[in-house]
C-alpha cells in the first residue's frame, strides 16, 4: 500500500514540518544530563546552520547513527541510552513515512487526501498571481468561502449539494491537516468566532441532516429468515448471518474467520471464536468469544435442533463441507460477497429497502439482547464495546417497529 500524500508531505515539505526545537530540561529530574559526555550535549553543541532559527531539524537527528534523543517526552536516564552498537543500517524519511502511514486506517488516509485535494483545488481556482495563498496553514476567510462553495447558498452548482454532516467532516478533516503544518499555530480570538460561525451558519442553511439507522430484525424476522436462502445461492451466507446476530460479530470479522478459528465444546452445545482483530482492536490483539446454543433443553434431549440456532447451523455446514483445509474461509465467500447476501437476507426479512445494511446484523443483536432481559453492561462486554455509551446511545436507538411500540406508550401510560 503506498504511503498517503499526508505523510509523505509530511517530511519532504520544504519547510520541513518535523522540527525538534530546544526546550528547557529539569535537571533535578535527568541526572548527569550537563555532563559532557552526555548525548545531549553532543546535540546542544552542534553547529547549526544560520538561517536553522535555533532548532533541530528531523532528517538530521534521525539519520543520526549514535543517538536519537527526544527531548519533548523523554524524562530519565532510560531515556537517554544510546542506540545498540550493532545498528545495521542509518533510519531516514522512508523509514518515518512507513510509520507515520500506520497512524491511521488505510480508508481514513484515503478520506483525508481526498478532502485535501478538494480544497488544494478550490484555492487554486479562487486566486490570482496578485492574491497567491497557500493552502495551509488554514486562512479562515479562505476556509469560510470553501464553506460557501460546499453549502451552495445560492444554488448556482449543478452537483448534488453536499449534506450538513459531510461540510461538517470537511472541515474537521482540514483543521486536523492543519495542525501538522509547520507554520501552525492557535486561532485567535477572531477567527476561533469564524470558525464558529461557519459551523453554525452550514447547519442553519444546509438544515440538520437525519441520521439513517441501519434496520433491526425482530426475533420472528429471523427466525424466518433462517429457512432463506440469499439470490445468489450462497446457503453459508444464511448461518453467517445467525452467528453474526448471535455473537455480535461485525462484518469484516464474520469474513475473516477462518476454519481454525472456531473450535466446539465437547458436549456440542458451546462453540467458542477467536476473533484475530478488529475495527476497535488496532493492536491486533484478539478476543475470544463463546456462543452458546439456541435450541431448548427439551429439543436437545431429543437430538433435534432449531433452523435458528448457529451452533447446530455451523457445525451442519462443516459436516457437509467438502474442503477440510483448516485455513480456509469459514463461509467461503468474499467480503463483498457475504455484504451483499447479509443485505439481501435483511431485506426479505423486513421487507424495507432503505436501511439494510450489514450493521443491520449486529444491531439486531444488541436489540434482541435488551429485549431479552440483558443490560446494557452485559451487551457491552459481550459485543466488546469499551462502555456501555455505543449501546444505550447508538445501537439501541431509533430500531425498526419503534413507532408501532410508541403508538402503546399513552394506553401503557395510562
Amino acid at each position: 500500500m503506498p504511503p498517503p500524500a499526508w505523510v509523505v508531505e509530511l517530511l519532504h515539505d520544504k519547510r520541513r514540518v518535523y522540527e525538534m526545537r530546544r526546550c528547557r530540561w529539569d535537571a533535578s529530574r535527568t541526572p548527569g544530563l550537563y555532563d559532557k559526555s552526555s548525548p545531549y550535549q553532543s546535540y546542544r553543541n552542534q553547529q547549526l546552520p544560520a538561517n536553522a532559527g535555533g532548532t533541530l531539524h528531523f532528517q538530521s537527528i534521525v539519520s543520526d547513527q549514535t543517538q536519537v534523543c527526544n527531548r519533548d517526552c523523554c524524562h530519565g536516564e532510560k531515556a537517554l541510552q544510546p542506540v545498540a552498537a550493532c545498528q545495521s543500517r542509518r533510519y531516514g524519511e522512508e523509514d518515518a513515512i512507513l510509520l507515520l502511514a500506520h497512524s491511521r486506517a488505510a480508508s481514513t488516509n484515503a478520506s483525508y487526501d481526498s478532502v485535501r485535494r478538494g480544497y488544494e483545488r478550490f484555492v487554486a481556482n479562487n486566486q490570482d498571481r496578485y492574491s497567491a495563498c497557500d493552502p495551509f496553514p488554514i486562512d479562515l476567510l479562505m476556509l469560510a468561502k470553501y464553506a460557501a462553495y460546499l453549502v451552495d447558498v445560492m444554488c448556482e452548482r449543478p452537483e448534488k449539494p453536499y449534506k450538513t454532516s459531510t461540510i461538517l467532516q470537511y472541515i474537521r478533516v482540514l483543521l486536523t491537516l492543519n495542525k501538522m503544518h509547520p507554520r501552525a499555530r492557535p486561532f485567535t480570538v477572531q477567527e476561533a468566532e469564524i470558525l464558529r460561525m461557519v459551523r453554525a451558519a452550514t447547519v442553519r442553511v444546509r438544515g440538520k441532516t437525519p441520521v439513517k439507522r441501519a434496520c433491526t430484525m425482530t426475533a420472528t424476522q429471523l427466525r424466518r429468515i433462517s429457512y432463506t436462502v440469499p439470490p445468489s445461492g450462497r446457503r453459508p451466507s444464511t448461518v453467517a448471518l445467525l452467528l453474526g446476530v448471535s455473537a455480535l460479530l461485525r462484518i469484516r470479522e464474520v469474513a475473516e474467520l477462518r476454519r481454525d478459528d472456531v473450535k466446539f465444546a465437547p458436549n456440542g452445545t458451546s462453540l467458542r471464536i477467536r476473533i484475530k482483530w478488529s475495527k476497535t482492536d488496532p493492536g491486533r490483539a484478539g478476543s475470544l468469544l463463546h456462543v452458546g446454543c439456541a435450541c431448548s433443553p427439551a429439543t436437545t434431549l431429543r437430538r433435534r435442533s432449531y433452523p435458528r440456532c448457529p451452533i447446530h447451523r455451523l457445525k451442519q455446514l462443516l459436516y457437509d463441507a467438502d474442503d477440510p483445509a483448516p485455513y480456509g474461509p469459514l463461509f467461503k465467500a468474499t467480503y463483498d460477497q457475504l455484504c451483499d447476501d447479509i443485505k439481501a437476507l435483511v431485506s426479505l426479512a423486513t421487507g424495507l429497502q432503505e436501511g439494510c445494511t450489514t450493521q443491520s446484523m449486529r444491531r439486531t443483536g444488541v436489540v434482541l439482547l435488551h429485549d431479552a432481559g440483558f443490560d446494557d453492561v452485559q451487551i457491552a462486554e459481550y459485543g466488546r464495546w469499551v462502555d456501555t455509551r455505543m449501546v444505550r446511545e447508538i445501537y439501541r436507538r431509533n430500531r425498526t417497529g419503534l413507532e408501532e411500540e410508541q403508538a402503546t406508550y399513552a394506553e401503557r401510560m395510562m
